[in-house]
């Protein structure tokens, strides 16, 4: 039996043997000092995410007393029970237990010291992933991985701008008292409505005019996500109540360069005039000859001697020894991160699919 199912493209299809393709969608902002312990903000999706979980570093301080009791929390509005919680004295595997008041929590298991430090928290069910790392827990169960693909927003960068270069992108952060004709002067393409975020390519060099404001464009720092080890193997969960759904961990990857920086090498200094004597002597004892002191002979100090007798050191213009490489790296702060993962959803098989 031959099984095709079409996606609209275009007014017209494509058609796969799957029997129940479902396409799950998410995007995120890395967010990794966020008061919510996910590592990240304002998550998007299509309706099929659960969770995404990244490094976070939120934190608070609290005071301990040898009991499930933390105490002296300047604000508890951002936590929430079953967040992991880890410190100094607090044992492995606890969680908040319960939001006393607005300055206390108390802990799933009690802690061994009394002290006041710094507490670290991770969003409900977060395993910490590593920087570099996040893992996507889904609401559903599917029951083949067949690819995905990403892309990523770059992060702005710098302090806020009220004049721009010509040919120079540009994001807009501030919309101010600068009119619809002053930020279509500055390049804002005609028809669109400035808005906060909305790139451009300046089209003049000098004040953008009004109070607006604009900054440069940086960047992500990754290439691309990898998924980890074989997703077949958890997106089949067989307790969504115990553990939502399926899961798929994933690396972030950018560019790694190991080895040496460029090399150097020295160059012998010729003193004019100088004095026949060592080739090692300092560049002060050639005072004479330099000042016009006839004298017997030229003199050089040498390269090897550079570093204690004036020589010349000079960068090399060779390339570096080393090797490029790709490796998990977190994503800058402020990135928006954009997934797209591609399963089939049923248990019918067509080719092996």
């Amino acid at each position: 039996m031959s099984v095709a199912r079409g996606f609209g493209l275009n007014g017209k299809s494509i058609y796969m043997n799957v029997c129940k393709p479902q396409i799950v969608q998410c995007n995120f902002i890395v967010d990794s000092t966020n008061g919510n312990g996910l590592g990240l903000r304002s998550l998007k999706s299509n309706g099929y995410i659960q969770n995404v979980f990244m490094n976070t570093s939120a934190a608070f301080t609290g005071t301990s007393h040898t009991s499930v009791l933390i105490d002296s929390i300047a604000s508890t509005a951002a936590l929430v029970v079953g967040m992991p919680v880890q410190g100094s004295g607090i044992p492995a595997g606890a969680k908040i237990a319960s939001i006393v008041s607005a300055t206390s929590i108390t802990l799933t298991a009690a802690t061994s010291t009394s002290t006041t430090g710094s507490i670290t928290y991770q969003g409900v069910g977060s395993p910490a992933p590593a920087a570099g790392y996040a893992l996507i827990q889904f609401k559903n169960n599917f029951n083949y991985y067949l690819g995905g693909f990403s892309g990523f927003v770059a992060p702005v960068t710098g302090g806020n701008l009220t004049s721009t270069t010509r040919g120079v992108p540009y994001v807009i952060v501030s919309l101010g008292t600068t009119t619809a004709a002053q930020w279509a002067a500055a390049g804002v393409p005609v028809g669109l409505t400035a808005a906060v975020g909305m790139s451009f390519f300046a089209i003049a060099t000098g004040s953008i005019g009004g109070t607006g404001a604009v900054k440069l464009s940086g960047s992500s720092g990754i290439s691309s996500v990898e998924v980890l080890g074989d997703p077949n193997l958890s997106i089949a969960n067989a307790s969504i109540a115990a553990n939502a759904g399926a899961y798929v961990a994933v690396q972030f990857m950018a560019p790694s360069f190991t080895g040496s920086a460029l090399g150097t090498h020295t160059h012998d200094l010729l003193v004019i005039g100088g004095q026949a004597a060592s080739t090692t002597n300092d560049v002060a004892t050639y005072a004479g000859p330099i000042l016009g002191k006839e004298q017997a002979a030229n003199a050089t100090i040498v390269g090897a001697n550079s570093a204690t007798n004036g020589g010349v050191v000079a960068a090399s213009a060779g390339t570096p020894a080393g090797t490029m490489s790709f490796a998990a790296a977190a994503p800058a702060a402020g990135s928006v991160i954009g997934m797209s993962f591609w399963f089939d959803g049923s248990s019918v098989t067509v080719d092996g699919i």
